[in-house]
């Protein structure tokens, strides 16, 4: 039989007496997909009023809201939006992310990114995207 203090006894290695001692008891959490979008929106500046819409790992087709400030995450998958709006975000995380008509922000991850339409003239930018064509 433990006594109380035995039982609890806190190790920093494998217990090795009887009594069930543990180890660290602070285990990191996956991040949630929206506190990983927010984690990497965060790098870019303040988005207060911003609305975040975040896909999974899956294939993800998003829509933008004309006139409101969005944030998009991919986070896996081919994720794409037909147009990203001038202030708009995208960051695509892994697979092969596009974006037909840009006006915003496109930061690309891990996979094949690209831009058909980037109109640079608008304050848009790209970052590890190719851009496939310009007008």
């Amino acid at each position: 039989m433990c006594t109380y203090e035995e039982a609890h006894l806190y190790v920093d290695g494998p217990c090795v007496d009887g009594c069930g001692c543990y180890g660290p008891i602070w285990v990191a959490q996956a991040a949630s997909p929206r506190a990983k979008c927010q984690q990497e929106a965060a790098s870019l500046g303040s988005l207060d009023g911003y609305t975040f819409i975040y896909g999974n790992n899956k294939n993800n087709v998003f829509t933008d809201t004309a006139g409101q400030p969005e944030v998009f995450c991919g986070l896996g998958g081919d994720d794409s939006i037909d147009t990203l709006e001038a202030g708009d975000i995208f960051i695509s995380g892994a697979g092969n992310d596009s974006v037909n008509t840009n006006y915003g922000t496109f930061n690309g991850g891990d996979g094949t990114d690209s831009v058909v339409n980037n109109y640079t003239n608008f304050g848009s930018t790209i970052d590890s995207v190719e851009v496939v064509g310009s007008p």
